[in-house]
């Protein structure tokens, strides 16, 4: 790994502490702890890595993070965004590079303290390539992201985490130029999430540049909007 240096967090995370929940962004170094909590977890070490699983990417940052619990600790290498989160109290989910030789992967990844259970899945195969915000719901039941429908065209989907049914379905977006991710998604609170899927096959299209598909999942319900603009919640 590289020298340890600060690490740069652009968007926001939560934070847990005295019973509040606050958001914070800016600079985390070496040793701070991102979340307080009966398991914490805190980024030790990072370093860019030259593979990754889009060929449209030349670099990535991935970390070592550390997951504590007391004085039990275990290290998880190779932790790539968006960042972990605790579920409950005493489990850690996120998403981690799966060196495959001179290839790499993304895989869905849980640990649990104190036995240090290290748990691995493959992301579903229907997740866009190039997608980087497969986004697991607070309490862990759920996944967030963007899907290939076919032939290149995106579409919202909710799916029971790790790999089980899809249980919310958006239309079918009109298609897009896919060298760049411009989707995002996100869980706004336990069961509710949004998902904004790049609409524009080509530039002068006249249909609205994102579709916004936001819902529930307990009971499964959602709704879409076309939107002009950008969401400004993306975290890259």
């Amino acid at each position: 790994m590289a020298t340890p240096r600060p690490v740069v967090l652009s968007a926001a995370l939560i934070l847990f502490a005295c019973g509040r929940v606050q958001e914070s962004s800016g600079e985390f170094s070496k040793g701070d702890p991102v979340a307080l909590s009966a398991v914490r977890w805190q980024v030790v070490d990072s370093s860019s890595v030259g593979v990754w699983w889009d060929p449209m990417i030349d670099s990535a940052t991935v970390y070592r993070v550390r997951v504590n619990r007391g004085a039990d600790s275990v290290d998880i290498d190779d932790v790539i965004g968006p960042l972990p989160q605790i579920v409950a109290g005493d489990t850690v989910l996120g998403l981690r590079l799966r060196r495959k030789g001179s290839d790499a992967d993304r895989e869905l990844f849980r640990v649990v303290l104190p036995n240090r259970r290290l748990t691995t899945w493959p992301l579903p195969s229907d997740v866009f390539s190039n997608f980087a915000d497969v986004s697991i719901a607070p309490d862990g039941e759920y996944i967030a992201y963007v899907a290939d429908a076919g032939d290149a065209i995106p579409e919202a989907r909710v799916r029971r985490f790790p790999g089980g049914p899809v249980v919310i379905r958006g239309p079918r977006a009109a298609g897009c130029e896919c060298d760049v991710d411009l989707s995002h998604a996100r869980w706004v609170s336990r069961d509710s999430f949004e998902i904004a899927v790049i609409n524009q096959a080509a530039p002068g299209d006249k249909a609205p540049e994102w579709l916004l598909t936001a819902g529930h999942v307990n009971p499964a319900r959602q709704h879409t909007i076309g939107l002009r603009d950008e969401p400004t919640w993306h975290e890259p």
